[in-house]
């Protein structure tokens, strides 16, 4: 599933991306959406905070591509990533890749691959009750 992510904003980037940015999604964990204008943060996180055990948990992709070259942190693109991460279920946004083309046919093309994470819930640090005899 990962690789579909790298794959898709390779394929933007190599037919061009258009005038406004266009949002692709690819879902990994069904879990339950969020209201619209839900509190989403944009957090830089390590591979090993996304890995099995880290603090967050991947559970989709979104692949935001634009004609030019483009900042991937612009306030603009928050507000076009925050209803479709929180429709996501998501609790925050990291950038896992960011490509810029500057040849082709439609000149140059930014895309950008955000994770959509959870936040792990940390095991319970109550005792677990004794065994039954």
């Amino acid at each position: 599933m990962r690789q579909a992510s790298f794959v898709i904003a390779s394929l933007v980037l190599a037919l061009g991306a258009g005038c406004s940015p266009s949002l692709s999604e690819v879902r990994l964990v069904v879990a339950p959406p969020r209201g619209p204008t839900c509190e989403i943060e944009f957090l830089t996180l390590t591979m090993e905070q996304l890995s099995t055990g880290g603090t967050h948990m991947i559970i989709g992709d979104l692949i935001l591509a634009e004609t030019g070259v483009q900042d991937p942190y612009q306030s603009r693109y928050r507000d076009v990533l925050r209803p479709r991460a929180c429709a996501m279920g998501g609790d925050a946004v990291t950038i896992l890749a960011d490509a810029k083309s500057t040849g082709g046919a439609a000149g140059p093309t930014s895309a950008t691959v955000y994770a959509v994470v959870q936040k792990r819930t940390a095991p319970s640090a109550e005792p677990a009750p004794p065994a039954k005899p």
